[in-house]
């Protein structure tokens, strides 16, 4: 997940199913997920989207986030998965109310979007 820790302490590198595994523990650690709700799946040959809301506790802030997941398929496998969200509900929810001036696009999104995690299963990876 790109970003700023200092915004959303979610932020780093995950790649591989290892990567998956360690983002999955540090998301448990630092908040908790309520009840994800789906709201729209597109499916275009191999690439999909997923738009959901997020509903999500940190410690007694909850916030509810706005997401949309864009993924890419080979053989039923995801092979890249780029996440974008409301980072101003992140903010507020691990107590960063306003996102610092620095925070800059996500080169792999490209557009526009303040912060998107992302996740790719490419040969040699750990894990993949």
């Amino acid at each position: 997940m790109s970003g700023d820790p200092e915004t959303v302490p979610l932020a780093g590198d995950y790649r591989g199913a290892a990567g998956v595994m360690a983002f999955l523990a540090r998301l448990d650690a630092t908040a908790r997920v309520l009840m994800p709700t789906l709201q729209d799946l597109l499916i275009d040959g191999d690439c999909a989207v997923v738009r959901w809301t997020m509903p999500v506790r940190s410690g007694s802030v909850q916030a509810e986030l706005q997401c949309v997941d864009i993924l890419r398929l080979r053989q039923h496998r995801i092979m890249a998965l780029e996440q974008v969200f409301d980072t101003s509900a992140a903010a507020k929810l691990f107590g960063t109310q306003t996102l610092p001036r620095t925070l800059q696009p996500d080169p792999v999104c490209q557009n526009g979007a303040a912060a998107s995690a992302v996740a790719r299963d490419r040969p040699g990876d750990p894990g993949s």
